[in-house]
């Protein structure tokens, strides 16, 4: 099947959206089949596009950096720069003493390491990213 014949993605199947590090996690419905199933939407270059295939019965749909445009438009919320500096403040004074509290940093240290100082950064991004979508605002009282 040859990329122009293959239809577009259709907004209207998305049941559920999370933030998965770098990408995009989508419960999806199936237009052919009925069926739910996750898909990580990946993206090359900051720009989503690739196949979405039902793995009940294979229906397929195609991706566009405009579609996965219109995905984050209706899913995901626009933080004002006040908005995002002190959400990103607040998740970052959390995320880096977690490990240092006595009752985790026994458990954590494996010859002498600490393994929950390296994930600072990384868990951070994570939370960071969850604060972005429209449920959590609304739970904020945006």
């Amino acid at each position: 099947m040859d990329w122009e014949e293959i239809p577009t993605f259709d907004l209207e199947r998305i049941q559920d959206v999370w933030m998965h590090m770098s990408s995009l996690g989508l419960v999806l419905s199936c237009p052919q089949c009925g069926g739910s199933h996750e898909f990580i939407q990946q993206t090359f270059c900051g720009l989503a596009f690739g196949l979405v295939k039902c793995p009940h019965c294979g229906d397929l749909s195609k991706v566009t950096p405009e579609t996965f445009e219109r995905i984050l438009n209706r899913w995901l919320v626009e933080l004002d720069q006040k908005e995002a500096i002190a959400v990103n403040q607040s998740v970052t004074q959390v995320i880096e003493g977690w490990h240092q509290d006595d009752a985790w940093k026994d458990l954590l240290t494996y010859r002498g390491t600490n393994l929950g100082e390296p994930t600072e950064r990384e868990l951070a991004c994570y939370v960071n990213s969850h604060f972005c979508t429209r449920e959590a605002k609304e739970i904020r009282g945006g």
